[in-house]
Protein backbone atom coordinates (compact mmCIF):
# COMPACT_ATOMS: atom_id res chain seq x y z
CA UNK A 1 0.00 0.00 0.00
CA UNK A 2 1.23 3.51 -0.59
CA UNK A 3 2.58 5.04 2.65
CA UNK A 4 2.78 8.45 1.10
CA UNK A 5 0.12 10.50 -0.94
CA UNK A 6 1.01 10.97 -4.09
CA UNK A 7 2.92 15.12 -5.35
CA UNK A 8 1.11 16.43 -8.34
CA UNK A 9 4.39 18.09 -10.03
CA UNK A 10 3.90 22.04 -10.69
CA UNK A 11 4.67 21.74 -14.10
CA UNK A 12 1.39 19.68 -14.73
CA UNK A 13 2.14 21.32 -18.33
CA UNK A 14 4.58 18.62 -19.08
CA UNK A 15 2.70 15.66 -17.96
CA UNK A 16 -0.14 17.39 -20.38
CA UNK A 17 2.31 17.15 -23.46
CA UNK A 18 3.39 13.60 -22.84
CA UNK A 19 -0.32 12.50 -22.42
CA UNK A 20 -0.67 14.27 -26.20
CA UNK A 21 2.12 13.50 -27.91
CA UNK A 22 1.94 11.41 -31.09
CA UNK A 23 3.29 8.22 -31.16
CA UNK A 24 3.54 7.77 -27.25
CA UNK A 25 1.95 5.82 -24.50
CA UNK A 26 1.80 6.79 -21.08
CA UNK A 27 0.35 3.30 -19.09
CA UNK A 28 -0.37 3.31 -15.26
CA UNK A 29 -0.63 -0.22 -13.33
CA UNK A 30 -3.30 -0.11 -10.71
CA UNK A 31 -5.53 -2.24 -8.41
CA UNK A 32 -8.54 0.04 -8.49
CA UNK A 33 -7.33 1.62 -4.95
CA UNK A 34 -3.69 2.15 -5.65
CA UNK A 35 -1.06 3.06 -8.53
CA UNK A 36 1.91 0.62 -8.30
CA UNK A 37 3.94 1.91 -11.30
CA UNK A 38 3.71 3.43 -14.46
CA UNK A 39 5.41 3.92 -18.02
CA UNK A 40 5.99 6.44 -20.78
CA UNK A 41 7.46 5.53 -24.18
CA UNK A 42 7.65 6.96 -27.40
CA UNK A 43 8.48 6.34 -30.75
CA UNK A 44 11.36 8.21 -32.38
CA UNK A 45 11.41 10.16 -35.91
CA UNK A 46 12.38 6.65 -37.38
CA UNK A 47 8.88 4.60 -35.81
CA UNK A 48 10.86 1.58 -35.75
CA UNK A 49 13.21 2.77 -32.11
CA UNK A 50 11.11 3.37 -29.29
CA UNK A 51 12.71 5.08 -26.25
CA UNK A 52 11.57 3.89 -23.13
CA UNK A 53 11.28 7.00 -21.04
CA UNK A 54 10.23 6.29 -17.69
CA UNK A 55 9.06 2.97 -16.31
CA UNK A 56 8.84 3.31 -12.39
CA UNK A 57 7.22 0.45 -9.85
CA UNK A 58 6.34 1.64 -6.03
CA UNK A 59 8.68 0.06 -3.57
CA UNK A 60 5.86 -1.69 -2.07
CA UNK A 61 4.81 -3.46 -5.02
CA UNK A 62 8.28 -4.53 -6.15
CA UNK A 63 8.66 -8.41 -7.52
CA UNK A 64 5.10 -8.51 -8.31
CA UNK A 65 5.63 -8.75 -11.93
CA UNK A 66 4.70 -4.97 -12.98
CA UNK A 67 7.51 -3.72 -14.39
CA UNK A 68 7.36 -6.79 -16.70
CA UNK A 69 3.86 -6.28 -17.45
CA UNK A 70 4.47 -2.78 -18.11
CA UNK A 71 7.21 -3.38 -20.14
CA UNK A 72 5.37 -5.90 -21.88
CA UNK A 73 2.22 -3.34 -22.39
CA UNK A 74 4.93 -0.92 -23.87
CA UNK A 75 6.29 -3.49 -26.35
CA UNK A 76 3.09 -4.40 -27.85
CA UNK A 77 1.72 -0.58 -27.99
CA UNK A 78 4.56 -0.06 -31.00
CA UNK A 79 4.33 -2.84 -33.26
CA UNK A 80 6.05 -1.31 -35.53
CA UNK A 81 8.85 -0.93 -33.66
CA UNK A 82 11.92 -3.08 -34.20
CA UNK A 83 14.47 -1.53 -31.28
CA UNK A 84 12.83 -1.04 -27.54
CA UNK A 85 15.81 1.85 -25.92
CA UNK A 86 16.40 3.01 -22.41
CA UNK A 87 18.85 4.79 -20.71
CA UNK A 88 19.69 3.83 -16.98
CA UNK A 89 21.39 5.63 -14.33
CA UNK A 90 24.93 3.90 -13.72
CA UNK A 91 24.42 4.06 -10.10
CA UNK A 92 20.49 2.30 -10.47
CA UNK A 93 21.61 -1.19 -10.00
CA UNK A 94 18.56 -2.41 -9.38
CA UNK A 95 17.34 -1.43 -12.78
CA UNK A 96 20.42 -2.24 -14.87
CA UNK A 97 19.98 -5.84 -13.61
CA UNK A 98 16.02 -5.55 -14.47
CA UNK A 99 16.81 -4.81 -18.16
CA UNK A 100 19.41 -7.04 -18.15
CA UNK A 101 17.30 -9.96 -17.26
CA UNK A 102 14.39 -8.66 -19.89
CA UNK A 103 17.03 -8.95 -22.57
CA UNK A 104 18.38 -5.37 -23.27
CA UNK A 105 21.86 -5.04 -24.32
CA UNK A 106 24.40 -2.52 -23.87
CA UNK A 107 24.49 -0.38 -26.79
CA UNK A 108 26.20 3.06 -25.15
CA UNK A 109 26.39 5.60 -22.83
CA UNK A 110 26.18 9.38 -21.99
CA UNK A 111 26.96 12.36 -19.91
CA UNK A 112 23.46 13.50 -19.35
CA UNK A 113 20.30 10.93 -18.65
CA UNK A 114 17.23 12.03 -20.16
CA UNK A 115 18.63 15.42 -21.08
CA UNK A 116 19.41 18.02 -18.81
CA UNK A 117 19.90 15.39 -15.80
CA UNK A 118 23.53 15.86 -15.83
CA UNK A 119 23.66 12.19 -14.20
CA UNK A 120 26.03 9.16 -16.40
CA UNK A 121 23.89 6.72 -17.91
CA UNK A 122 24.09 3.18 -19.95
CA UNK A 123 22.36 2.86 -22.92
CA UNK A 124 20.59 -0.53 -23.43
CA UNK A 125 18.33 -1.64 -26.33
CA UNK A 126 16.56 -4.60 -27.20
CA UNK A 127 15.10 -6.18 -30.52
CA UNK A 128 11.19 -6.28 -30.19
CA UNK A 129 8.74 -7.16 -32.59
Amino acid sequence: MLQRPLRVRKDAWRCRARLTRPNSEFLIADDGRRIGGMAFAAATTDAKIVVLNQLYVHPTCHRQGIGQALLEEVEASFPEARTLRVEVEEANAPAVAFYRSKGFLPAGNTADCGGGSGLPALIFEKTIG
